[in-house]
């Protein structure tokens, strides 16, 4: 809620009705009109009498609501400041609802005997990085029967929903439930399990609800990606009109992390918007041709020397502050933000690195092993994720 916090510190509305002053008003009420020659009405208001003592919840109880009604009610009924259910409560007005979390799903391989049947509800799982930690589990969807070439791949989906159930390839190799088969069973997923996302957040919230406010049109680019980020599982959409004709829509859809969704995303977002090809069967007019894609990933490697201040280095060797994780989580944050269609750019990146406390200089920059922008296609669409190989090295102040 920090986009609240700081409001509620620049705006109180009543910033004089402090604990100290709602009590001066009650102690000068206790004795309105009287005079201290009034002995018998005369109340003694002076800490630790009964008047004090008695008063005293009452004081703080209005001090709190002054507090209450100068800050977070007035925060709580624009979407710019609100936050959680009061945040849901204005987004329903506009028929804006927070996205709930989705499970990860894609498709795994059986290797077994000929004539061995995979159920659909067949549980299979990722082996725990760490004692005793909770094994990620995968229901298959639709079950099948090993063929002749001893093997088959069936749909699967995480039990549970969020982020964490994204899997990379070759992790789902736990056999969880029992299968009648002559010989052993094996499991493998040769892609990666995508599309687990976790509930869409109050600042993505916040967006969508804002973009309503935007001007519309019938069947524009906003209108798209309004339509797109609406859809469960979606966080990132990019809209090219005119892709492949007149009349023709791509809408590429992406997890807010930057990451390919699911393919039964792509079949609801594509169901949602144009079911029936440019017939306006769905959310897109009449004429308009819609296609749903999301982008497979490809690796971007950055290489840099970073000059550090004195005090600062990448590994924190000599009791200085190490940089090096920051650092390379900042480029994954850049080089994920950049959508199908736009350029992962050069000087983008130094003003990533040179942004931080420490940092005095950085160069020889590269991706890709060139000094030069790099392009990602958006047909087909793909996304980048920043490299294992990538290598920041430490250079001296000249």
């Amino acid at each position: 809620m920090a986009v609240t916090e700081d409001f509620l510190d620049l705006l109180p509305l009543f910033p004089l009705d402090t604990e100290a002053v709602v009590r001066a008003r009650w102690n000068a009420w206790a004795n309105e009109g009287l005079t201290p020659e009034d002995v018998e009405e005369w109340v003694d208001t002076r800490e630790g009498a009964f008047f004090f003592i008695a008063s005293e919840p009452g004081v703080r109880e209005a001090a709190r609501i002054y507090d209450l009604m100068g800050t977070e009610y007035p925060a709580a009924v624009f979407p710019l400041f609100s936050w959680a259910e009061y945040l849901d409560d204005l987004a329903a007005a506009y028929k804006v609802e927070r996205l709930a979390a989705t499970p990860a799903s894609g498709e795994v391989t059986f290797k077994g005997p000929e004539g061995t049947v995979i159920a659909p509800g067949v549980v299979v799982g990722v082996e725990a990085a760490v004692e005793d930690a909770p094994i990620k589990e995968y229901e298959v969807t639709e079950g099948g029967t090993i063929g002749v070439s001893k093997e088959i791949t069936l749909p699967v989906t995480a039990r549970e929903s969020g982020s964490a159930t994204n899997a990379a390839a070759g992790q789902l190799t736990l056999l969880l439930s029992t299968i009648e088969a002559e010989d052993e069973v094996s499991v493998l997923n040769t892609d990666p399990i995508v599309g687990g996302t976790d509930p869409e957040t109050d600042e993505a919230l916040r967006e969508r609800l804002l973009e309503v406010f935007q001007g519309k049109g019938p069947g524009n680019v906003h209108d798209y990606k309004v339509w797109a980020r609406a859809y469960g599982g979606v966080g990132r959409v990019s809209v090219i009109p005119v892709w492949n004709g007149p009349g023709t829509v791509k809408v590429i859809v992406l997890t807010s992390d930057g990451q390919p969704v699911s393919a039964e995303v792509v079949e609801g977002l594509q169901a949602f918007l144009d079911p029936v090809a440019g017939k306006g069967s769905g959310q897109a007019p009449v004429g308009h041709t819609v296609t749903v894609e999301t982008a497979t990933s490809t690796d971007i490697k950055i290489t840099a020397k970073v000059e550090f201040e004195e005090g600062y280095s990448l590994d924190g060797a000599a009791s200085t502050i190490a940089l090096e994780d920051d650092l390379l989580a900042a480029l994954a944050d850049y080089v994920t933000s950049v959508l199908p269609g736009e350029e992962i750019v050069l000087q983008k990146i130094v003003g990533r690195l040179i942004g931080f406390d420490g940092v005095h200089d950085v160069t020889e920059v590269k991706i890709n092993g060139a000094a030069k922008n790099v392009a990602l296609d958006d047909d087909p669409a793909e996304v980048g994720e920043l490299a294992g190989t990538t290598e920041l090295t430490e250079g001296e102040i000249p």
